[in-house]
């Protein structure tokens, strides 16, 4: 009857089991046999998706002994393995004996053989038979604080006491490999002993465990992905010199407050030291060629770091928000500096980039607010968005002829910064890229340049005046708005188009000309420009004007426009009241602003076409003549087309000549205020002015004369007195 109550139950199709048997210790037990050999696994009874479980059968509770064998119809069975799943779940258990005929312990045996703040599975005694004890075999028993490993066995599995209460372990000599997962998460471990016959440490191995010390030995060459991460009372670390590479995250979030990596390594992972707030110093030795991505990020202590000769890149955030870190050292190996790699660094002041970095990767030196100065070598040919944004003492910045892009935002909000010169290289300045720069007074503009962007030196509140070079095709919206000290700026004939609110509110702009090219004018270009106290158009027709582009303009200011052009001009700007029509075009200035100046005392005007210019000398400077040949001064011109008049000047007491002349062995000279000729009697010197008067030989002024000489041909000769 008891045959047929047991092969009764292995007929239904869910049954795992062959026949169960009670324990000495009063559990019932099921197993599965292997007639081979006549041994039994101990299994659990039920199965469900290939997982075994106690589904509507009764779980093993207190104190459990495992028989080294049982009988059943007459023939007895070594009991040499528990099966995978076979105690899963049984949280009343409290301790298990498990027989020295056991060799083999399931995947997942006793997983979760507890019950959460309450009571489970305490300790467990694993003989010197067992070889294997597969993945997960004890994990999350919350309880478990004492396990012997035996040394038979030669391998850790994964996960094997993942979340277990264990406060030490002793890992034999014939270990030699500690899986994944092993020991995660075993809050009370406070220590263990990694013997040499290691050579795996592998990934979470040691995760968030309570170590506090840890001595990596000889016979380790890798240290896995997170192996010590979270590792939060772990404060030293003794690195060996077997060790090759530091896995990802390996040591993230640990209380290191020094480490010193061997001469073996050759890579550190990924975020491998990241959030390790306690560290001030580490030593990389020249072995390392690759630092990983943040693997140093958000260590909050570190306050000096030397990066070797054999590092050929500063990967992406390597060195981010290290907020103490006040000095760095980069090799001339280096030849990237990557994305973010030194953000957020608050406490950095300088920093030298070598020869040999050409990339400057995005954020790279972001909000570092005490940087002060940044030499960029000429080696750098990009300089990513943002890469200064937010260093807000820097006070001065080269960017080298090799660069040919200012990108987004790249010294957005550099507050300090007063000076800046774009090379010639450059053809585009970025979105944003000097926004907020408030202490920028100056800025040179080169003809490379072809884009301006959009908001590109928005809130330039210091910047006072601007040349947009011909070389300009489009400026982006808001590029110059909020500039609130400039007070003029140059539109250069190569735009087309003027975007919306591109000089918003630029208080202290006194004049501007829209030139002929310019055929539309974006929304609020002009507004709130309440300094305004003139502007020019010179295109015969007027530009399309998109809404509220001269708001905040008084209405009564001068409006000059082309002759004949007023009722196209009323009909799109109505508000204004104080038109003139007038020739365009015209302009007059001085070759040099330090020798002297000119004046325009009257407008060539579409009734009169006469302009009137005075030439005004500085101190120790004399007027010479106008690009015209006149030297008139007053000087009455007429305008007939578009015109620029230069004046020269000369220096008072400047030596009196002309330059060297020579014409068939004739040579030609100035001396006592007349022209004289080598050989040649002077009434044989003819002097003609510019308009073709004959002219006295003799106390000449400055300026341009015609002299004949024979029948030699007529010479155009300078004067300059």
């Amino acid at each position: 009857m008891f045959a047929a109550l047991v092969f009764g139950h292995a007929a239904f199709a869910d049954s795992y089991y062959d026949f169960y048997s009670d324990a000495s210790s009063g559990q019932r037990l099921y197993y599965k046999m292997d007639m081979s050999n006549n041994t039994v696994s101990v299994v659990a009874p039920y199965t469900y998706n290939n997982n075994h479980t106690w589904f509507n059968y009764s779980k093993p509770t207190g104190c459990l002994v495992i028989p080294d064998s049982v009988s059943f119809n007459g023939t007895t069975y070594a009991v040499t393995s528990i099966d995978s799943y076979a105690f899963s779940g049984c949280s009343s258990l409290t301790s298990v004996t498990i027989p020295n005929t056991v060799t083999q312990i399931g995947d997942s045996a006793f997983f979760f053989c507890a019950e959460v703040n309450s009571y489970g599975l305490t300790s467990v005694t694993i003989p010197n038979s067992v070889t294997h004890i597969g993945n997960y075999a004890f994990a999350r028993c919350h309880f478990l604080a004492n396990v012997t490993i035996p040394d038979s066995i030669t391998q850790i599995n994964d996960g094997v006491f993942c979340m277990c209460s264990l406060t030490s372990v002793n890992i034999p000599n014939s270990v030699t490999q500690i899986g994944k997962s092993a020991f995660q998460q075993c809050y009370s471990l406070t220590s263990v002993t990694i013997p040499n016959s290691v050579t795996q440490i592998g990934d979470w191995a040691f995760n968030g465990t309570g170590l506090t010390s840890v001595t990596i030995p000889n016979s380790v060459t890798q240290i896995g992905d997170w192996a010590f991460s979270g590792c939060s009372r772990l404060t030293s670390v003794n690195i060996s010199n077997s060790v090759t590479q530091i896995g990802d995250w390996a040591f993230f979030g640990t209380g290191l407050t020094s480490v010193t990596i061997p001469n073996s390594v050759t890579q550190i992972g990924n975020r491998a030291f990241s959030s390790c707030s306690s560290l001030t110093s580490v030593t990389i030795p020249n072995s390392v060629t690759r630092i990983g991505d943040y693997a140093f990020s958000s260590c909050s202590s570190l306050t000096s770091v030397t990066i070797p000769n054999s590092v050929l890149s500063i990967r992406n955030g390597t060195f981010y928000k290290c907020d103490s870190l006040t000095s760095v050292t980069i090799p001339n190996s280096v030849i990237q500096i990557r994305d973010s790699a030194f953000n957020y660094c608050l406490r950095l002041t300088s920093v030298n980039i070598p020869n040999s970095v050409t990339y400057i990767g995005k954020e790279a030196f972001c909000d570092c607010l005490r940087l002060t100065s940044v030499n960029i070598p000429n080696s750098v040919t990009h300089i990513g968005e943002s890469a200064f944004y937010n260093c807000r003492s820097l006070t001065s910045v080269n960017i080298p002829n090799s660069v040919t892009q200012i990108g987004y935002s790249v010294f957005r909000f550099c507050y300090s910064l007063t000076s800046v010169t774009i090379p010639n290289s450059v053809t585009s300045i970025g979105n944003l890229a000097f926004c907020g720069c408030s202490a920028l007074t100056s800025v040179t503009i080169p003809n490379s340049v072809t884009s301006i962007g959009n908001y590109a030196f928005n809130g330039c509140s210091g910047l006072t005046s601007v040349t947009i070079p011909n070389s300009v095709t489009q400026i982006g919206n808001d590029a110059f708005s909020g500039c609130s000290g400039l007070t003029s700026v140059t539109i250069p004939n190569s735009l087309t188009q003027i975007g919306n609110s591109v000089f918003y509110n630029c208080r202290s702009l006194i004049s501007v000309t829209i030139p002929n090219s310019v055929t539309q004018i974006g929304n609020s270009a002009f507004s709130g420009c309440s300094g305004l106290t003139s502007m020019k158009f010179l295109s015969l027709t007027p530009p399309q004007l998109g809404a509220n582009v001269f708001d905040g303009i008084q209405t009564n200011i001068p409006i000059y426009i082309p002759c004949g052009r007023l009722a196209y001009y009323v009909a799109i700007m109505p508000q204004f009241t104080n038109y003139i029509e007038q020739q365009v075009g015209f302009s007059a200035i001085s070759d040099n602003d330090s020798m002297g100046s000119v004046q325009v005392l009257t407008e060539p005007s579409c009734s009169n076409p006469n302009a009137v210019l005075y030439a005004v000398p500085a101190d120790g400077y004399s007027f010479d003549h106008w690009s015209t040949g006149s030297t008139e001064n007053p000087y009455t011109l007429t305008v007939t087309s578009d015109t620029t008049v230069i004046a020269y000047f000369a220096s008072n007491g400047g030596i009196e000549g002309i330059d060297d002349v020579a014409e068939d062995d004739i040579h030609i000279s100035v001396g006592n205020g007349c022209i004289v000729a080598d050989g040649v009697e002077s009434s044989d010197i003819k002097v003609y002015d510019i308009t073709g008067r004959n002219s006295n030989n003799r106390d000449l002024p400055s300026g341009v004369y015609l002299v004949k000489i024979g029948n030699l041909p007529a010479r155009k000769i300078v004067v300059i007195r």
